[in-house]
């Protein structure tokens, strides 16, 4: 079967199907926190898996780093890269996240750079277009793994607008091949011409 954004260009929104056994939030929350890690991804209990992703932070912070780039400071590098984990996926200005882990700019390039060379850190480049010149034009930054991002923050289990896509939609005209709200639940819906609403596990439906 074809990846799931291909099948979208090609078909467009009638292409997007829901599962026949549809996950619950609570399912969602299970993938994300297990992770994409070979180690805990095995079948360990909820409780071991959580530790062992707190020591993969505490030992990247502690051992891995300074074994790549000597002097640098553990506090500092833990609290930027918390601050990269809540920021994850968003387009926050990069004085935004150096300013909120009290560190300077040079010293966040030199982090971030040595975080993307240890494979925790991704960054997308902006996408944007000439017919749409309000869409910001600035990366955004992943952590490589939702559990990772967990770990980071000490997350657990404590656990649909589509007004944007209308916009693109209008501003790109036939360019816009489908608009796709994710969510929890278990069924694929209209929320308007070439938009719809769709359960996570669309994706690899």
């Amino acid at each position: 079967m074809p990846p799931f954004i291909d099948r979208v260009i090609d078909g467009g929104v009638d292409a997007v199907t829901a599962p026949d056994d549809p996950l619950t939030i609570r399912n969602y929350l299970d993938l994300m926190l297990a992770g994409s890690f070979p180690e805990p991804s095995l079948r360990i209990p909820e409780a071991a898996r959580r530790r062992w992703f707190a020591g993969y932070v505490e030992q990247m912070i502690t051992c891995d780093v300074p074994a790549v780039a000597p002097r640098r400071d553990p506090e500092l590098l833990r609290r930027y890269l918390s601050v990269l984990a809540a920021n994850t996926a968003g387009i926050a200005a990069e004085s935004t996240l150096w300013s909120a882990a009290g560190i300077n700019a040079k010293t966040a390039q030199a982090y971030q750079s040595l975080f993307q060379r240890m494979f925790v850190l991704d960054l997308v480049p902006a996408w944007f277009s000439t017919r749409i010149k309000r869409l910001v034009k600035a990366p955004k930054r992943y952590l490589v793994d939702p559990a990772l991002v967990a770990a980071v923050l000490g997350l657990g289990k404590e656990a649909p607008d589509a007004r944007h896509l209308a916009w693109l939609r209008n501003e790109d005209g036939r360019a816009f091949a489908a608009g796709i709200v994710f969510h929890a639940g278990p069924h694929v819906f209209p929320l308007g011409d070439r938009i719809v609403a769709a359960p996570v596990s669309a994706l690899w439906s």
